[in-house]
């Protein structure tokens, strides 16, 4: 049993210092927000590259956080409505949250993979696999 208690204490050991390493090695650059009296604009490539998601599953995920309409441009999005950058950025870290960061072991390396019509998410440090929760 002895052996038992000094493997967990190992693993307890190993498991802290990978979370210590993999807190400051994910950082998504932060989106630029432009609004005007009616409109808000928002420039996701990088941040969409990084993530390796879509940009229009995150601009649907925004239409719907934000309950308002908009559309897809050349390199930005607009949303129908004036939104501050706080706002931006808070909905953004809960995409992350819901649709980047593994449910399994927390870690940010996953990727989307559209099956059929279900958006699936694979960690790819733990392997698991799960359907992405719908955007409704």
């Amino acid at each position: 049993m002895e052996v038992d208690e000094e493997y967990l204490k190992l693993l307890d050991r190993i498991y802290e210092s990978k979370k210590k390493i993999e807190k400051g090695r994910f950082n998504p650059p932060g989106v630029r927000v432009e609004t005007t009296s009616q409109k808000t604009f928002i420039y996701l490539n990088d941040f969409a590259n990084y993530i390796k998601r879509p940009i229009n599953h995150i601009f649907r995920f925004l239409l719907h956080e934000f309950l308002t309409s908009g559309s897809i441009e050349k390199e930005r999005i607009m949303l129908t409505g004036r939104f501050q950058p706080k706002q931006v950025q808070e909905k953004l870290q809960l995409y992350l949250q819901k649709y980047v960061y593994c449910k399994v072991c927390s870690s940010p390396d996953t990727e989307m993979i559209k099956e059929d019509k279900i958006y699936m998410i694979k960690c790819l440090a733990c392997g698991a696999s799960y359907p992405a929760e719908e955007i409704r």
